[in-house]
């Protein structure tokens, strides 16, 4: 490919490193511009990937308006997605915002409609949606494996009995606008409604749980993420909800950060015809009568 994609960042820390990280394989793309609140970290970050010293910004409206850009990645705390998000797309740049969409549901909503106001690609980080098993489970699905779909669960935190994100970025409902069910609940959702095939949901009802997050103790144990300030821990660390869809089918959510159990047990939907189980993928079906 002879033209050069033009990238730009919005947010320069852990997450807008894994982006750059993956970008740098693909040979038709170049680094642009970078914004952060932060500065130096602005700065840091374009020395390590290449970006021109000239479009480095602390404000990414500046950023839009002096840079021509192709795409974007949106790399800011969960709640404040929306605001980037939109600005670049009516500036007529495709988006890659991270997970979760927004922090809120009309927050997401008004992101989608500008997408598709002013024509531009609209796409959130759901990285397992190129997952083998991920895609492979959809297929079976697709098949016809879970016809008659009536149960299910869909779980996410298998490893993270002690692995609350310390960053304030995760943990201040004011920066994050929620925890873990934002954080890890999305990805459990997303997952299990692209194997389902997106069924019509028709009630919602769930609960969150500040279980472990404030409990000093709990913080003392450093677990795979290190410590966290419990004094400023605000979210919640536990979520469980139950979807019904249109034909009564249920679906059961579990997520955690923090947990006196080494797991929350493994998703896995129910058919009439059969059934599948993820993390590792299984499938049991009756063959030969």
């Amino acid at each position: 490919m002879d033209k050069k994609i033009k990238i730009g960042f919005v947010g320069a820390g852990g997450i807008a490193r894994a982006h750059a990280k993956y970008y740098k394989n693909i040979p038709f793309v170049e680094f642009e511009a970078v914004s952060d609140i932060d500065i130096e970290k602005a700065k840091e970050f374009a020395e390590i990937y290449g970006v021109p010293k000239e479009n480095v910004f602390k404000d990414y409206v500046d950023m839009f308006d002096k840079v021509q850009l192709d795409g974007v990645s949106i790399c800011t705390p969960h709640k404040h997605h929306v605001a980037p998000t939109i600005y670049a797309l009516k500036r007529g740049v495709h988006v890659l915002v991270e997970k979760p969409m927004a922090a809120t549901a009309s927050d997401a909503l008004e992101m989608l409609r500008t997408a598709i106001q002013y024509r531009r690609i609209l796409m959130v980080g759901f990285q397992n949606r190129f997952s083998p098993e991920i895609i492979s489970a959809r297929r079976f699905a697709e098949s016809g494996l879970l016809k008659g779909f009536y149960y299910g669960e869909t779980v996410e935190g298998r490893e993270r009995r002690r692995a609350v994100p310390p960053r304030l970025s995760f943990i201040d409902k004011e920066l994050s606008g929620g925890g873990v069910l934002l954080d890890l609940g999305c990805y459990a959702i997303d997952n299990a409604m692209y194997i389902l095939g997106y069924p019509e949901a028709i009630k919602v009802s769930g609960y969150i749980y500040t279980a472990l997050g404030k409990d000093k103790e709990a913080a003392s144990v450093v677990g795979s993420w290190g410590s966290w300030d419990v004094e400023k821990f605000t979210v919640e660390d536990f979520a469980v909800g139950k979807i019904v869809f249109k034909n009564n089918a249920v679906l059961w959510l579990k997520v955690a950060w923090a947990m006196h159990n080494d797991d929350l047990g493994r998703p896995f939907f129910l058919g009439l015809r059969g059934g599948l189980k993820l993390y590792p993928l299984e499938i049991y079906r009756d063959e030969h009568g």
